[in-house]
């Protein structure tokens, strides 16, 4: 999903202790200014160990989709920190935005295939070929 919308947003330090009530402010100021400032994917990598331990997270995990990102990330939309639930919500990583959000991957999921989705309606329309008018021949 390379949009933002309501439900997917970047965060500030207060979002992340509005949706994770058991960080610890500092912490979420500072994990704030990491997903802020992260711009290689070793910075996003570290992020989100750092936001997995804050938030007693089971792990950073991936969601693989048919778009190729890059070279890295590969076929990987999105990470996000897995808490034990699909959807709960977490912290993500759209590879394809290059943002931090909060929110739970399997809305990511279904909205980035719902814009996927769409895409590929308005590509087919694109390329059908408009119906040719029917002209009749004259008798001569």
């Amino acid at each position: 999903m390379t949009e933002e919308s309501e439900e997917f947003k970047p965060m500030t330090a207060d979002d992340l202790v509005r949706a994770f009530p058991e960080i610890d402010p500092d912490d979420a100021t500072e994990l704030a200014r990491r997903f802020d400032e992260a711009d290689t994917t070793n910075e996003v990598d570290e992020a989100l160990e750092r936001v997995n331990k804050a938030i007693k997270g089971y792990g950073v995990e991936a969601v693989e989709i048919d778009e190729f990102v890059d070279r890295y990330y590969r076929h990987f939309g999105l990470l996000y920190v897995n808490r034990g639930d699909t959807t709960a919500t977490t912290i993500l990583y759209d590879t394809l935005a290059g943002e931090f959000l909060i929110g739970d991957w399997s809305g990511w999921l279904e909205a980035y295939e719902a814009e996927r989705a769409a895409e590929i309606d308005d590509g087919d329309e694109a390329e059908e070929e408009p119906e040719e008018e029917s002209v009749e021949e004259e008798e001569l």
